[in-house]
């Protein structure tokens, strides 16, 4: 099945930025018997010591599924979308935002087995039009995503990407982003059952940015997992997460520059993860 634009190169992504947390944080799950399931997480930030919160309920059914978001900041979050609406494969979402910068938006979704396409319109006082199309066979996908400013008439972003995905963890995509002036390449290898690794190398054609970055992932047991990573700019990171009971995870991590060691400044943080 052909992934969405915005998916694309997701395996390398979510090995190198999920799970790190470098506050502290606890997030609770919680099921109702008619099939609501509550999150409610608490962050408390490792500098300045503020906390926040944010409740979610989220209710699935075969044809539609909705969201809500309520967060400590006074944003309130809502998600609505339809499954399978008159063609197999075609999705409706509305989103909504209220708040200190209210928002909202609705889309199109289609997914088919060599075709993935996605169309938003955000109205909110400056209205947006992002739209992306992919196409592949066989592993291979080549698309592109634009985003179009009515305000100013004007296309706002253009991406491109190559990707080759094996179905199994295994993927590389390069791409081209804001309008050429970035390129990036990502990658993805599932080496075992338990050890992944993944890189991310990205370049600006000025030649004034550019930034690598590689991990791995490998679990130890049922009960444990290890990930760290580092990249160019000397940043070195790691977490260790254990399951102290079924669905219960606890997870440390920290983070250090390798650049100034004697500066200080690191991180070091713990997150607690329940779920029915």
């Amino acid at each position: 099945m052909v992934q969405i634009f915005a998916d694309l190169g997701k395996t390398a992504k979510k090995l190198l930025e999920d799970d790190y947390c470098f506050d502290n944080k606890v997030t609770l799950k919680s099921a109702t018997n008619n099939g609501v399931v509550y999150t409610s997480e608490g962050v408390q930030d490792a500098v300045s010591g503020s906390v926040s919160g944010e409740l979610q309920g989220e209710y699935k059914q075969k044809s539609y599924n909705v969201t809500t978001k309520l967060n400590t900041s006074g944003t309130f979050f809502s998600e609505v979308a339809l499954e399978e609406v008159g063609v197999k494969g075609l999705r409706v979402v509305l989103n909504t935002t209220v708040g200190k910068s209210p928002a909202g938006s609705i889309g199109l979704e289609y997914l088919h087995s060599a075709i993935a396409a996605t169309s938003y319109l955000n109205y909110a006082s400056n209205p947006v039009l992002n739209g992306s199309l992919v196409v592949g066979h066989g592993g291979f996908s080549i698309g592109s995503e634009a985003v179009f400013d009515t305000v100013n008439n004007s296309l706002s972003k253009v991406n491109g990407a190559l990707n080759y995905s094996d179905g199994k963890g295994s993927e590389i995509t390069l791409s081209i982003l804001e309008k050429g002036q970035m390129g990036k390449c990502t990658y993805s290898h599932q080496v075992s059952s338990n050890f992944a690794v993944a890189a991310d190398l990205r370049l600006s054609r000025s030649g004034d940015y550019r930034l690598f970055s590689m991990g791995t992932k490998y679990v130890l047991d049922d009960a444990t997992t290890l990930k760290a990573k580092v990249d160019s700019t000397g940043s070195l990171a790691a977490v260790y997460m254990h399951m102290i009971r079924p669905k219960t995870w606890v997870s440390v991590s920290s983070q250090v520059n390798l650049n100034s060691l004697e500066k200080g400044g690191h991180k070091i943080g713990f997150a607690l993860a329940v779920e029915p």
